[in-house]
């Protein structure tokens, strides 16, 4: 993911800031680009697996209880 930060003061907050919402994300790159701060994230790619396992299992248990609601 790849943010852009008009203010260069506000690019810590807003790193701690994804960083407790979203704690799987991980900064891999901060750099000057065209006087704005553009921070890069990324998140690993067994907890991309993990999360999409984990959508696709919600996904099917939604499916069944509207069977079994419904017949």
């Amino acid at each position: 993911m790849r943010l852009l930060l008009p203010k260069e003061q506000d690019w810590q907050q807003v790193t701690d800031l994804l960083k407790d919402k979203f704690p799987l994300l991980e900064v891999t790159d901060r750099t000057m680009v065209q006087d704005q701060v553009q921070v890069l994230f990324r998140i690993e790619e067994s907890q991309v697996s993990h999360i999409k396992k984990l959508a696709v299992d919600q996904g099917l248990e939604t499916i069944r209880n509207r069977i079994d609601q419904f017949g």
